[in-house]
This record gives structure tokens, C-alpha cells and sequence, in this order.
């Protein structure tokens, strides 16, 4: 996400871009970095860390249910 923020302001500070294309090229590198991290195993690992501590404590069906569709909401 840093990587993203720097790159994000060094778009907003050329100012031989438009608005349009800052938009744009704002939008394509918010694409990339989430696409990086949706491949990256972090949030893989986050998952599996909330399923096995809902497992491990017996949370009732729907309070698992609600936790597990809020994660997968940005899938």
C-alpha cells in the first residue's frame, strides 16, 4: 500500500497531466497494487487465521457466517 500512496502522489504532482489522466492512471495503479496483494499470501494467511480462531472457540454458526462473508466482500 505505500508503494501505491508514493506513486499516487507523484501523479498528483506532474502537472503536465490533466485530471482525467491522473484519474486514470490513479485507477490503473490501484488496480495493480490490489491485484499484488490479493496474489500476495497475506491475505490468504489473514483467512486462515480468522477460520481456525473461529474453529478453536466455537463461535456460534452466525457470527462465523457474518465474519466470513465480511472478509470475502472485496473478493
Amino acid at each position: 500500500m505505500s508503494k501505491f500512496y508514493a506513486l499516487a502522489d507523484e501523479i498528483d504532482r506532474n502537472a503536465g497531466l490533466s485530471g482525467d489522466d491522473k484519474y486514470r492512471q490513479r485507477s490503473k495503479s490501484a488496480d495493480e497494487a490490489i491485484a499484488d496483494f490479493e496474489a500476495s499470501k497475506t491475505l490468504t494467511r489473514a483467512r486462515e487465521a480468522v477460520e481456525l480462531t473461529v474453529a478453536k472457540h466455537n463461535i456460534e454458526p452466525e457470527v462465523r457466517d457474518a465474519t466470513l462473508k465480511a472478509m470475502n466482500q472485496d473478493d
